[in-house]
């Protein structure tokens, strides 16, 4: 799936000629030029690919790849299958560790949020957000969903 979404990502930016696009940019390559998604399919396939590390945004608020695109080979009849962008996710606790471990250097991050979790008996998705704070990551995009599984208990893609 995610070698797909790679591919995705790739087609768009490499369509584009850029470096760097506005979301509503993305949405229309992906949608109106590629004519692979409808609008609102596209910006939910941004909002996975930003949880799931493959975009981010920069200060100012631009997608950015957070890979080479120029090391995705793009097969000439590539059309990818909108199926899997409904339904599959990584675990929220994953998602989080992944994004801490691609923006910083530190090796041992596992480990450092299980000693905040034990030592403030709080949930290992609360230790990883302050784990991200404290290396100066935005851990914002993560806030309302740790926010309802402290609620609930339970959030989707928690596993």
């Amino acid at each position: 799936m995610e070698a797909e979404a790679r591919r995705i990502i790739a087609s768009v930016f490499k369509k584009s000629g850029k470096k760097k696009l506005s979301s509503s940019d993305f949405f229309l390559i992906l949608s109106m030029d590629l004519g692979w998604f409808p609008p609102a399919e596209a910006k939910k396939f941004v909002k996975w690919a930003e949880e799931n590390n493959l975009l981010k945004k920069d200060e100012e608020d631009i997608l950015i790849p957070t890979f080479d695109i120029k090391t995705i080979d793009i097969p000439i009849d590539f059309q990818p299958s909108m199926k899997k962008w409904k339904t599959e996710r990584k675990p929220l606790r994953e998602r989080i560790l992944e994004y801490i471990e691609k923006n910083s250097n530190i090796e041992d991050i596992d480990e450092r949020i299980k000693e905040i979790m034990e030592d403030k008996k709080i949930f290992f998705e609360v230790a990883a957000l302050f784990v991200g704070i404290n290396l100066n990551l935005d851990m914002g995009r993560f806030f309302s969903e740790v926010e309802q599984f402290i609620l609930h208990e339970e959030v989707e893609g928690y596993g």
